[in-house]
């Protein structure tokens, strides 16, 4: 089936005798503003934070809260590692920071629940002076 799609002037457009809009939502990072901020200085809990992991290795994963990223299955391969490499543990950190994008749905519940379940595990099987594993709703600093 073929069809003519039709520009209607400012933006709209009509296909299978459908009027309807365009807009453009960019996703991704303001390449401008990481370079304002990345010249200042250090926020404070920053700077701590930098200063804490600086003799370990540090897995960090940015991720918006989602069903379909696999951050469960992030958590369990880092599980595995500490399990499988003990020689590892409190030389390697991984935080997750997964922002909530639709906190109001059941499925994104679940998984912020099952995300700190798995945090909570892992932080108390290998537990140190030290957090092995780090899930943040957003950056702490």
């Amino acid at each position: 089936m073929q069809t003519r799609l039709s520009d209607l002037g400012d933006k709209r457009y009509q296909a299978w005798g459908k009027a309807f809009s365009t807009e453009v939502y960019p996703i991704g990072i303001d390449p401008d503003e990481i370079t304002r901020n990345a010249k200042g200085p250090l926020p404070p809990k920053l700077a701590q934070l930098k200063n804490e992991l600086k003799n370990v290795k540090n897995i960090f994963s940015v991720e918006r809260l989602d069903y379909s990223k696999g951050l469960p299955e992030r958590f369990l391969a880092y599980e595995t590692l500490l399990e499988k490499y003990p020689q590892h543990h409190g030389k390697i950190r991984y935080t997750q920071i997964a922002p909530t994008s639709r906190g109001d749905v059941q499925a994104y519940q679940d998984i912020r629940h099952q995300l700190e379940t798995a945090a909570g595990r892992i932080n108390g099987q290998f537990w140190s002076a030290w957090l092995d594993t780090a899930l943040l709703s957003e950056p702490a600093f």
